[in-house]
């Protein structure tokens, strides 16, 4: 993980990694929690220029790609059969705030993406 007690430092701040974690793999499922504010807890934190930037990765659901076929309780998974067929997508919502350092103005994006746990990457959805 690009922790920011790494040389170099990561955006990762250290005293948030096992929350980081604890978000990735969905424990718990859509975390509430901010990058800024009342309550703040970034994921990520990194200078950008005259701006510094805040993140927050929630892990929202998982959902079976279309055509995989589920079969339950069935003791053998053939092929086209199972899960593993067409593949798992887990959902992460990315939110991120940058600020001036300068003026204190803030900009704020969110996005939403589908990533592949069969190792086939992310592709933005929203």
């Amino acid at each position: 993980m690009l922790l920011d007690n790494n040389v170099p430092p990561g955006p990762v701040p250290n005293g948030n990694k096992t929350v980081l974690e604890n978000e990735l793999i969905g424990n718990p499922e859509n975390h509430i929690d901010v990058p800024v504010g009342s309550g703040a807890a970034p994921n990520l934190r990194m200078t950008v220029g005259a701006y510094t930037v805040v993140g927050d990765i929630d892990r929202l659901y998982v959902k079976m790609r279309a055509g995989t076929g589920q079969q339950q309780f069935s003791a053998y998974e053939g092929t086209g059969v199972g899960a593993g067929s067409n593949g798992v997508d887990a959902f992460f919502r990315i939110s991120c705030v940058g600020t001036n350092t300068a003026t204190g103005t803030e900009s704020r994006v969110s996005a939403i993406y589908a990533c592949s746990l069969t190792g086939d990457g992310c592709q933005k959805q929203l």
